[in-house]
């Protein structure tokens, strides 16, 4: 009985853990690249090396090369995704 409890403890803290949405602020960041996805409608962009998934507009807004303030969210379940974006002064 007590294995039983052990484990599911375990297992939801694990589940937890995997699930956690993150939430990151990067500062006068430079955009590296952005480049569509392999579908239709996947539009990303690259900065400090993490692939970020943006909306199309947004998309065609942003420049290559140049520097923004970004927030993004990310989790182990899903990638990385754009909230907000502005050009760092």
């Amino acid at each position: 009985m007590i294995a039983i409890i052990i484990f599911s403890l375990c297992a939801s803290v694990l589940i937890g853990l995997w699930t956690r949405v993150h939430q990151v602020e990067v500062e006068n960041t430079e955009l590296l690249e952005k480049y569509k996805g392999e579908h239709r409608d996947e539009y990303f962009v690259n900065i400090d090396g993490e692939e970020i998934h943006v909306e199309k507009h947004v998309w065609y807004l942003v420049e290559a090369n140049e520097t923004y303030n970004i927030e993004y969210k990310w989790s182990h379940y899903h990638g990385a995704k754009l909230i907000h974006i502005e050009k760092s002064d």
